[in-house]
């Protein structure tokens, strides 16, 4: 089975994808909804010599949204100098899974919500930049991506850098969930298409098809998907107003890449 990492918008939080989240679970796959640093649980940050800060999501700068998504310095990512949000939650599925079957660091897959679709490119790019130690893979856990109204860039953070790496632009199986006239998941449906000129596969908001000259059947042969509703609902909202809708789907697309 999966296990879902699920990654909310900015100045959201776990509950915010509740519904995405208890139904994806009672679907039979394991998911983690944690609250990135300055939302909901996660707003008080200790220092070494004992002081402690209080975290507002609407004062987050570049730097700290990009810290979210950290994973790298040295060879060995047990040990890496920095450690984000999302890999502090990753660790703790390792950790974890030693004890409870229920979760597997190696089975991952990722939504990403809004902002929290830049973040969690920028981590799942991360993840397959580890380089491999004589003992195994460190990286390349996330087996499978969904993106949920996603936005090029918010307060200089951008998936700019995530969609320049062959992970993010050319392999890795990822799905976009869009309301009409979402400007950002068209742009970047658009430049990953050029990425997989071959396996791409877009469901229009009439509900019409339109797929890669290579596509004959889009569940096996497509790796890209844009589906458009008719809704102006964006990021959190659209998953919660969506989630039973989104639930099958995205347990469906998840267990198929995974048994791939």
């Amino acid at each position: 089975l999966a296990t879902v990492i699920l990654v909310h918008d900015l100045e959201g939080s776990h509950a915010t994808l509740e519904p995405l989240a208890i139904g994806l679970q009672a679907a039979g796959l394991s998911v983690v909804a944690p609250d990135l640093r300055g939302h909901g649980g996660s707003t008080t940050r200790e220092w070494p010599n004992g002081r402690t800060d209080t975290l507002h999501a609407d004062r987050l700068l570049k730097a700290d949204l990009e810290a979210v998504a950290a994973s790298q310095g040295g060879r060995v990512r047990e040990q890496a100098r920095l450690r984000g949000d999302l890999e502090t939650v990753y660790a703790w599925i390792r950790r974890t899974a030693k004890s409870d079957k229920r979760l597997d660091p190696t089975r991952l897959c990722v939504v990403g919500s809004g902002l929290g679709g830049t973040l969690a490119s920028l981590w799942t790019a991360a993840d397959a930049a580890w380089p491999p130690l004589a003992a195994g893979p460190q990286g390349g856990n996330v087996r499978a991506l969904c993106l949920i109204s996603p936005v090029f860039s918010l307060k200089g953070a951008t998936i700019g850098p995530a969609l320049q790496t062959p992970t993010i632009l050319r392999e890795l199986p990822l799905v976009i969930l869009a309301g009409e006239r979402d400007r950002d998941a068209s742009r970047m449906f658009g430049q990953l298409k050029r990425g997989r000129p071959d396996s791409w596969f877009e469901q229009k908001l009439d509900g019409s098809p339109e797929q890669a000259d290579g596509v004959e059947n889009p569940t096996t042969d497509a790796s890209l998907f844009l589906l458009n509703y008719r809704t102006s609902e964006k990021a959190d909202a659209l998953a919660t107003a969506g989630a039973n809708t989104f639930v099958p789907l995205l347990a469906d697309f998840f267990t198929k890449q995974l048994a791939r």
